[in-house]
């Protein structure tokens, strides 16, 4: 099984993202189910570390991003969500292209994932090649399973 890291911001409205944060992990655990040919897990640990410790406390924060990091070594790809990047998700995605994993930004699809009600209508739901990691391996089929995932869930999907 391979592992998907979830990236979202979460300074801030702590609260209000965190709970962003877990729509879109719902969203990406239901609708990304194949990386690269195989099943995959989407995790986003630093949700629990943030209902754990305190974001605002810089040395507890550094020491959730140091966590973070550790974990993100260990998936195969990472996708950005959430409508903008925060420091701690370029901080995040640099540790992901430096070990050259396969990173998506979809954070052009807003704060809410697509099937929200209240999330802002979203634009054509491709990945731009030009958002992408310059990562080694099986990054198009990747990102083509992502694709395809989101123009199912937007309806928009013409296979």
């Amino acid at each position: 099984m391979k592992l998907i890291y979830l990236c979202h911001p979460v300074s801030g409205d702590v609260q209000g993202n965190l709970a962003r944060a877990k729509l879109w992990l719902k969203y990406a655990t239901e609708h990304f189910t194949y990386f690269c040919g195989e099943p995959v897990a989407v995790i986003a640990p630093w949700i629990t570390d943030c209902e754990i410790w305190d974001d605002s406390n810089p040395e507890e924060r550094a020491a959730g991003l140091a966590r973070c990091r550790a974990v993100l070594e260990r998936c195969d790809a990472v996708c950005l969500v959430g409508g903008r990047i925060s420091d701690g998700m370029r901080m995040e995605y640099f540790h992901a292209t430096e070990n050259h994993m396969t990173v998506a930004d979809l954070t052009y699809l807003g704060p809410l994932p697509p099937e929200t009600k209240e999330s802002p209508v979203a634009p054509s739901p491709t990945i731009d090649p030009a958002q992408l990691s310059p990562a080694v391996g099986k990054t198009a089929e990747a990102v083509e399973a992502m694709q395809a995932s989101v123009r199912r869930a937007t309806g928009k999907d013409d296979s």
